[in-house]
């Protein structure tokens, strides 16, 4: 998705990323097979299914497209499918993709007894639990406060 500054076919960026969100969401359901019924403010869809089922299980991979905001990555997992980080090429990519992952994961957390046992690591006594990471934001929300800090 292109960064807020950038105008495509005249839709604002925070619109394309809700559609992007949006239609991936009803696209991955067509290619598990359902019937979809899906209305929406830019389109209708009434009993659509595919013609063609995937030929690969589940279906075909999938992935999703980031720049600098956040919005590729929290739609990716989100919808469960792969990521493209087309920013790191840029300049400024590389330290643009550090502070993506920081806004979606929320800082780094220690290792609890508890992980470190699901783990198999080990954790020495003087290793203090620490709470539980906050879920990340929904991506409509994540995506308003980017638009909001840049």
């Amino acid at each position: 998705m292109p960064s807020p500054a950038t105008p495509t076919c005249s839709i604002d960026a925070l619109t394309q990323r809700q559609r992007m969100d949006e239609a991936l969401g009803v696209i991955l359901r067509l290619f598990r097979g359902e019937t979809v019924t899906h209305q929406s403010d830019w389109f209708t869809m009434k009993e659509a299914r595919l013609q063609i089922a995937p030929y690969t299980f589940p279906h075909m991979p999938v992935a999703v497209a980031s720049t600098f905001s956040p919005a590729g990555p929290q739609t990716a997992g989100k919808h469960g499918v792969g990521i493209l980080s087309v920013a790191v090429s840029q300049p400024g990519g590389l330290i643009s993709l550090a502070r993506t992952w920081r806004s979606i994961r929320g800082p780094p957390t220690k290792p609890t007894r508890a992980s470190a046992a699901k783990t198999g690591a080990s954790s020495s006594p003087s290793t203090s639990p620490t709470p539980a990471r906050k879920p990340s934001r929904d991506v409509d929300e994540g995506n308003q406060q980017f638009n909001k800090d840049h």
